[in-house]
């Protein structure tokens, strides 16, 4: 297939809808997945990748899966998460075919690796009952399979392959937002580690309540930076951005509810619907917040182009231009005042 990606043809309205469902669905398993461990279902199925020895289970046996809550939750995670397969082999079969860009291709079939790894990963750790960064690891890699769908989706968007990358200048508020949408990326993915590693027991719950603070910082800087800073014309970033705010905020109060509940030390079966929504919520919301944040740095780089060090070198060249030359108008018309 000839890759014509200078002048890619637009990726077809049915494909583009499949990222997205893609990317939707994610959210989806993640939050099945927080529901696992907050129902304390982790390995209340022994084995993988069949359940209880059998690869279709009847009704019969449905029907008494759907009985307790923790192994409720983990057969309803292992189904969504085969649907999540068989969603990202879909995708990466009619990119392969329909889409013209190679590196779309390339991410398309990378994902569907990526899945792969996770469900043996995540099975692997049920049949040998493995611990400690086990499933920390597990949690990390569906982070970065839901950065990499939402680069999928982005790319295949008609914004994106509208003829709008690189074309505006670099300024200085252009290079403050990619640096900030690039650090509150990186520190939002090492927060949602530590997140991750509390929940398992890896970390104290306080480090990753301490790092919080700093993570907020970052994002509120980025959110007035898109928003305060950036031309009004630039709506595809300032709108990202503007929803990081609303998830930032609704994670914080999240966050404070969960702490609270979390330092009760309940058992599961003890937690009531509200408490386990509340829990859930909080990894769901700073999962979106990851996806959300990563957009920006996607949106602002396709906007703005790659900060070569030409363009930026070009960039502080004109400025310092400009500086010489209103300080040599002042110099000249100093003599004149002078004379009068």
């Amino acid at each position: 297939m000839p890759d014509t990606t200078s002048s890619p043809v637009a990726t077809p309205k049915g494909l583009r809808r499949w990222a997205m469902l893609c990317v939707g669905f994610c959210v989806f398993l993640l939050l099945a997945g927080a529901n696992v461990k907050t129902q304390d279902g982790g390995l209340t199925v022994p084995d993988w990748p069949r359940m209880y020895y059998e690869w279709v289970p009847g009704w019969d046996r449905f029907w008494l899966f759907m009985g307790p809550a923790p192994l409720r939750a983990e057969v309803l995670h292992r189904l969504i998460a085969k649907a999540m397969g068989l969603l990202t082999i879909a995708l990466a079969v009619w990119a392969h075919f329909r889409e013209e860009r190679r590196l779309v291709r390339r991410m398309c079939w990378a994902a569907l690796g990526l899945v792969i790894v996770q469900g043996v990963w995540g099975g692997l750790g049920v049949i040998f009952k493995l611990e400690g960064p086990w499933p920390l690891l597990h949690s990390t890699f569906a982070q970065i399979y839901l950065c990499l769908l939402v680069a999928i989706a982005s790319m295949m968007s008609p914004w994106w392959q509208a003829d709008a990358g690189g074309e505006r200048p670099l300024d200085d508020d252009a290079l403050r937002m990619m640096k900030l949408s690039l650090v509150a990326t990186a520190a939002l993915f090492v927060q949602l580690i530590l997140g991750a590693g509390a929940r398992h027991g890896i970390f104290a719950r306080e480090i990753h309540a301490v790092v919080a603070m700093p993570v907020t910082i970052i994002l509120v800087k980025t959110v007035l930076a898109g928003v305060g800073d950036l031309p009004r014309e630039l709506t595809a970033i300032r709108e990202a951005t503007r929803w990081i705010a609303y998830l930032l905020g609704a994670q914080i109060g999240l966050g404070l509810w969960s702490y609270m509940i979390v330092s009760a030390d309940k058992a599961a079966h003890q937690l009531s619907l509200m408490e386990i929504a509340a829990v859930n919520a909080h990894l769901v919301i700073g999962a979106l917040l990851l996806a959300t944040t990563f957009a920006v740095v996607l949106r602002t780089f396709r906007t703005f182009g790659l900060p070569t060090d030409a363009r930026v070198a070009a960039m502080t060249g004109d400025r310092s231009t400009g500086d010489s030359t209103t300080s040599v108008s002042r110099t000249t018309s100093t003599p004149s005042e002078s004379v009068a």
